[in-house]
């Protein structure tokens, strides 16, 4: 449940910074200067809840143990596996000097990788 919140506070300080650097504009300071650790530390956060995702299905694959469980919005589990590692990497495009400067699409990118660790975290509570 930590690393959730942990990412879901990082995508919630990256929305801020974004926010941040739209109001206040600082001339000397690029976007992608200033929004660089809030992307890096919300990717990295994503790239640990997808390892963890990733590893929980390989363990159960190598076992042989049968996963046939149903995912929310009717995915099965391996699905919704995909999706949700994909969401939750989505900052990391941020490191892309082109998608990094502009505050918006960081700010929609960030949205989007908080959708699965928010419905998580409203079920895991």
């Amino acid at each position: 449940m930590i690393p959730f919140i942990v990412q879901l506070v990082a995508c919630a300080a990256l929305i801020a910074a974004a926010w941040v650097w739209l109001i206040g504009r600082k001339a000397r300071i690029g976007a992608h200067r200033f929004l660089y650790p809030y992307i890096v530390v919300a990717f990295l956060a994503g790239v640990f809840l997808a390892y963890d995702a990733w590893m929980d299905f390989f363990v159960a694959w190598y076992s042989g143990a049968q996963y046939q469980a149903e995912g929310q919005f009717g995915l099965s589990i391996e699905q919704y596996a995909i999706a949700c590692s994909i969401l939750w990497v989505l900052p990391g495009f941020g490191l892309i000097p082109f998608i990094g400067t502009r505050a918006f699409v960081m700010i929609y990118l960030a949205c989007a990788a908080s959708i699965p660790t928010a419905s998580a975290l409203f079920l895991l509570w």
